[in-house]
Parts: structure tokens; sequence; C-alpha cells
């Protein structure tokens, strides 16, 4: 059902450009970029997100565990565990088709709790502190390593960069657990899974904690849907109300930081870099300049980016990294939040819900979890998920 056309892969193969002697990382980058970057190849995968959120955004699908009450008409829902589980469960597909969740039919569970804690990788967490990430990640790691045990034939639908990586990968006799390894590691730090989520539910808690900005982006992608099918590059190209939005919650909600190595000797603003020293560049610091972005960089200004075009191409707004590290999926990442997000809001109506955080006990916008390290976007406080009312509008 997922299996991209013969056509597009055999002309990505054939115009691989990597010389042998390049290095796994830089292969695997080029890879990436090649299906990434728009064209056909990139719009295979947009195809299979689309088909995952058309069927799980479908009123009697929504049942899993995100639901809090339910009734005919009228369902409460907790924002942040719909936009992990439909969110997380598209990524899943869109890259490894539909056999990884048959292989583990929890698997989405058991991503919520390695996501929780997954940071602690690359802080090099000492085993014995960091199982709340350790034992999560070996589940998913088996799941991973029986998924690449199957002949390909059995699992169709696996995104074609990653099975141009698995080749490269078998090609210098790397086991199947050990390419498990490095494809849970990518999965979970790649656009299509825990970042996407995240933006996903800030965008979505901005928009209906402002009416008035809910009611102007409805209108704004109406136009994108035709018979209730979503043109995607309408949305990107024909809707700048709501792709400001996207750049201003990336702005506010991006903590991750950059790593370089001086080469040579260098003087910035008086300080002298030897050569060999490690550079970080946090790009929260960037990304609340107020000579850049204003006096309330702190503030959600969602028209700020469409007043200030320029702004998008600043060297302060760096939420997909820079140079040669920048992000090869800054494109499907803008797709799939953007599109989750119009689906939600032309399928249906959604409002903050009555009760803890609704309008008769006030209205109590989530914080940052700015105390935790991150690799991305920041996540909210652990308890500031809140409920919100969805009725189906068709």
């Amino acid at each position: 059902m997922f299996e991209s056309p013969d056509k597009i892969l055999r002309g990505a193969q054939e115009r691989s450009p990597f010389p042998p002697a390049d290095c796994m990382g830089v292969r695997g980058r080029g890879f990436s970029k090649q299906q990434l970057q728009p064209g056909e190849m990139l719009d295979v995968l947009q195809g299979r997100m689309m088909q995952v959120y058309t069927e799980s955004l479908e009123w009697k699908r929504l049942s899993g565990t995100y639901v809090d009450k339910s009734s005919q008409y009228m369902r409460q829902i907790s924002l942040l565990q719909l936009c992990r589980d439909v969110v997380v469960k598209a990524g899943a597909i869109v890259l490894y088709g539909e056999r990884l969740l048959e292989l583990e039919h929890d698997l989405l569970r058991i991503y919520t709790e390695f996501d929780e804690y997954s940071w602690m990788i690359f802080y090099k967490y000492p085993p014995r502190f960091a199982k709340k990430m350790s034992i999560p990640r070996e589940k998913i790691v088996r799941a991973f390593t029986a998924y690449y045990q199957l002949p390909k034939d059995q699992r169709p639908g696996q995104a074609w960069y990653l099975r141009a990586m698995e080749d490269e990968q078998r090609a210098l006799g790397i086991s199947d657990r050990d390419i498990a390894v490095t494809s849970v590691t990518s999965f979970n730090f790649n656009v299509t899974s825990a970042n996407p989520f995240k933006l996903c539910f800030w965008m979505l808690a901005y928009i209906l904690f402002d009416s008035s900005l809910y009611i102007a982006l409805r209108a704004e992608i109406s136009s994108a849907f035709k018979a209730g099918t979503l043109d995607i590059n309408a949305l990107i190209n024909n809707c700048p109300r709501l792709q400001a939005v996207f750049d201003e919650v990336l702005r506010l909600t991006t903590f991750s930081t950059s790593i370089r190595t001086v080469i040579s000797p260098t003087i910035i603003n008086g300080t002298h870099l030897r050569t060999g020293t490690k550079v970080l560049v946090p790009y929260r610091q960037l990304h609340i300049d107020p000579s850049v972005f204003g006096a309330n960089v702190f503030e959600f200004q969602a028209d700020r980016f469409l007043k200030d075009k320029s702004l998008g191409k600043s060297a302060s707004y760096r939420p997909f990294g820079g140079g040669s590290t920048l992000c090869p999926g800054r494109f499907i990442a803008r797709s799939q939040v953007t599109a989750f997000v119009a689906v939600v809001m032309e399928r249906f109506d959604v409002e903050l819900a009555p009760g803890q955080y609704g309008k008769e006990a006030g209205q109590r916008f989530p914080r940052m979890d700015e105390g935790k390290p991150s690799l991305g976007v920041m996540g909210p406080v652990p308890g500031d998920d809140f409920v919100v009312s969805v009725k189906s509008r068709h």
C-alpha cells in the first residue's frame, strides 16, 4: 500500500552522487537529502503521511488512550497525547511502513516512555542512573531488530533513504541489532517523530488560546482543501498566516544547540579561541534577541514573521541549524506539522474543555519545560497538558 513508485526509486539509485570512500555519516546524510528535498521522492513520503492523518483523524477512530470522555457527538481529548499518538504513528509508517507497528503493537506507549528521557543518551548518563531511558530503549531496539531480520519483501514501505543506508551497512557487515540501534536513535530525533508532535501541540495550544487567530486560520486553510482532501502544496504556498504561526512557534520552542570545532585561531569580540576548541551555539539565545525580533521576544506574536518576511532568513533564526548540518528534513517537518494542524481544524470544532484548564477555572497556558535538556523542541512541563472538547464538523 505504501510502496514508492519503482521509477522514482530507480532514478534515485542511478544518480547517487557519493563516492565509495565517503564515511557512513556523510553517505547517510546525502541519502536523506536526496529523498527529503522538494520533489517526487518527498511527495511519496508526504502522500503516506496524509493517508495516516486521514485515517487516524476520522471521527470514529478518535478512541485511543488520549480520549478522556466520549459521547456520540463530543470527545474530551488530551491534546498532547493526541498529537503524540497520531504524529509518531504517522512518522513510523512514513519511514518503515506498517510492519514495525505490527511487530510491536505497544510501540507508541514504549516510545513515549523513552522520549521523556532520551536526552540522557547524548549527555552520556551512566547506565545505572539512566534506567528510565535504557529500559524502554532496549524494547524499541528489539522491535527494530526483529524488523531488520525480516526479508525486505516482508517489510514494504521502508523509505528509500533508509533502505539505501541499510544496504550500505550490510555491505560493511553490520549486524541486524547494530542497524537497529542506529535506527532507534535516528527515529527518535528524526523530523518525523519527537519534534513534530511537540510542534503540533504548541501550535494548537497557541491557536486555541486566541479565538480570533483560530477563526482567521480556519478561514485561510479552507482554501487548501478540495472536496475534503488537503493539498499540501497549497497549504505551504497559499496559507501565509499559518506558515507564520509555524515559524513563530519554532522560534519560541526550539532549544537545540549547535557544536562547532575551531580549525584555526579565531578572535570573536575580543575572545581568543584556540584551534580545537569546541564552541556551543545555543539557538534559544539567538531566537530571543530583541535587536532582531523586537522587544516582546518572549511573547507569541502570530504575525511576527508575516509583518517582517526577512526574519525567516535572518542569521539569528536557526530552528533547523545551519551550514553543513542544516537539517535535511526541514521541508517535510513543515508540511507534517502544518498538515496535522490543518486537518484537525478543518475536521473538528475544537475548544478548551471546561474544568481545570477551562473557562470556569481560568485558562492556564502550558509552560515550556526549560529545565530539561532538549535536542530540538521543548515539551510542556509535566502535568501542563490540557484537555480539549472536540466535535465533528462533518
